[in-house]
């Protein structure tokens, strides 16, 4: 089981560098979530203590299709409203890449979310490689029931981090991560 870190004992670990899983990134910067669980605040009180924040590509690259997917979500209802207001009957199945990703909306917030990540997540924070070692190891002894989160996971064993995450499946994790999570 993981080491669970208090937020009320951060102090304790502000010499240490965090990994913000991808739904802390979303919590913090997606229009589509009403709450942020208090992500916002530990994210605030790490930058002003000066702590260095991993950025993962693959947290990178799930946070921008996991926002365009939540983007896609509210294309579809639309879409649906707009079918039922025409009265046909037949509800339609919208594809997230035949029906959305040719369209404005999807290219607005592309690059919306793009310049998001550009603007506002790269600069505070650092790139830290995925060595083969995380994705052999996370493939052929995997702890967690997500490929990506045990890729995390093994870069933040890797470069001795703290994970933080609203996934309660880091718990379950290997005995030496350390895991930061708001209840």
């Amino acid at each position: 089981m993981a080491k669970l870190i208090d937020f009320k004992n951060i102090d304790k670990h502000l010499d240490s560098t965090f990994i913000f899983d991808t739904n802390i990134w979303l919590y913090i910067h997606s229009d589509y979530n009403e709450n942020d669980y208090g992500y916002s605040k530990v994210f605030e009180y790490l930058l002003e203590n000066n702590c260095t924040i991993l950025l993962p590509p693959i947290v990178a690259t799930e946070f921008i299709n996991r926002y365009c997917r939540q983007a896609f979500q509210v294309f579809k209802e639309d879409k649906r409203k707009e079918t039922l207001q025409a009265k046909q009957n037949r509800p339609r199945y919208f594809s997230y890449k035949l029906d959305f990703r040719p369209t404005m909306a999807y290219t607005l917030k592309y690059n919306y979310i793009t310049s998001l990540m550009n603007e506002d997540i790269i600069p505070v924070t650092q790139f830290v490689a995925i060595c083969q070692s995380d994705l052999v190891s996370a493939m052929e002894s995997p702890c967690l029931a997500d490929l990506n989160d045990d890729i995390i996971m093994n870069i933040a064993l890797r470069t001795d981090s703290v994970i933080v995450s609203h996934d309660k499946d880091y718990l379950k994790a290997n005995n030496k991560l350390k895991f930061l999570r708001l209840d």
